[in-house]
Order: structure tokens, then sequence, then C-alpha cells
């Protein structure tokens, strides 16, 4: 006659070993990852700020020599042809005198900023007036 309702239990299965991340969670990391980065960003660009409103940033030039100091003594473990490790090794040499020339030079160290506005402005005029002879 009637049927009798039974309660169905559901049996649970085991699941399935995740081995790669669905679409869904791929989507969520990536999402994850922009806002992180966003995040990485927006305070470098705050410290950036705070250094440009303080002024700190070149007024320790001594801290400024020793990194780049230490970062030309860094060797790169690449193989590298020897005619073009010559090459490299003489252009640092060539812009540490040169950066260290620029460093002692009295100008730079009484106003770093007017300085560089000054070899921008003369270097500009020279460019305009060799593009001027070309034309």
């Amino acid at each position: 006659m009637g049927k009798s309702k039974r309660s169905k239990v559901k049996e649970s299965k085991p699941k399935k070993e995740v081995i790669a991340p669905t679409r869904g969670q791929r989507k969520r990391l990536d999402k994850k990852e922009r806002l992180e980065a966003k995040r990485i960003f927006l305070e470098a660009a705050k410290k950036k700020e705070d250094v440009l409103l303080t002024g700190t940033a070149l007024s320790n030039m001594g801290d400024m020599k020793k990194a780049l100091e230490m970062a030309a003594r860094v060797k790169v473990k690449k193989k590298i042809n020897p005619r073009d490790k010559k090459r490299k090794v003489s252009q640092e040499n060539k812009d540490m005198k040169h950066f260290k020339a620029v460093v002692n030079c009295e100008p730079f160290q009484a106003d770093p900023l007017a300085a560089i506005k000054k070899h921008l402005e003369t270097s500009y005029q020279l460019l305009e007036m060799k593009q001027n002879i070309k034309n």
C-alpha cells in the first residue's frame, strides 16, 4: 500500500585530496596576493613621502657612499665572458671614480640638490646645442 518514508542517511564519502587549487581558490589567492602587493607599495610610497618631506634622503651621504661601495664589492656568481668581465670592471671603476669625484665636490657637499639641478640644466643645454648643430 503506502510506501514508508525512510529517512535517508547520507554516508560521508572520503574527500578527495586536493593536489592543485581549484579555480576559485586560485582566484582568491591571486586577489590576496594583489592586495598584499598593493599594501606593500602603499607603505613604501608613504615612507618615500616621509623621506621627501623630512629631507633625510640626501642628508647623510656617508651612508649612501658606504652602501654603493659595498654593492660594488658584491660578486655575481654567473659565467661571464672574460672580455665582458673586463669591460664591466673597467666601467665600474670609472663609475666609482666619478662618484667619488662628485661626493668630494664642494658645491655638492654644500647643497646636493642644487648641484644636481645645475648639472641637469647644463647637460640639457649641451644636448640642445648638439641637436641644433645636427639640424
